[in-house]
């Protein structure tokens, strides 16, 4: 009477799975390295010339001031104070930074889209 290999099935199928996962983890951590970042928002410019500058993506550092208004289905306007000028800087949290919570005078890396109408997008925060 021959004995039958036990079978390696779900071992192997657990080993693949986890070296795919490691692989999507290694991958993604790679590209954020290697993604270009938005460019420093030139605060003078745009509050001289907000819509000369609707299109693109910026970044920056800015200290909470107070929530200016919240419209459901719209969102939030915050008043932010940019760090290196100390121009106020409005802005609107529609929702597309997740967990984004902010408090008077917490520090934030802000990033925005300039919208068509020279609003800026709130499309991610980092608290500092």
């Amino acid at each position: 009477m021959t004995q039958k290999p036990k079978s390696k099935g779900p071992l192997v199928t657990g080993g693949i799975v986890t070296g795919v996962v490691v692989l999507g983890l290694a991958g993604f951590f790679a590209w954020k390295a290697v993604a270009p970042s938005a460019a420093q928002l030139p605060v003078t410019t745009y509050l001289a010339n907000a819509r000369g500058l609707a299109g693109n993506r910026y970044a920056f550092q800015a200290r909470i001031e107070r929530q200016i208004d919240n419209r459901p289905g719209v969102g939030r306007i915050i008043l932010a104070r940019e760090t290196s000028t100390g121009s106020p800087v409005p802005f609107l949290d529609g929702g597309k930074a997740l967990s984004f919570n902010p408090e008077p005078g917490q520090l934030y890396k802000l990033t925005v889209q300039v919208a068509l109408d020279g609003l800026l997008e709130l499309t991610d925060a980092r608290k500092l």
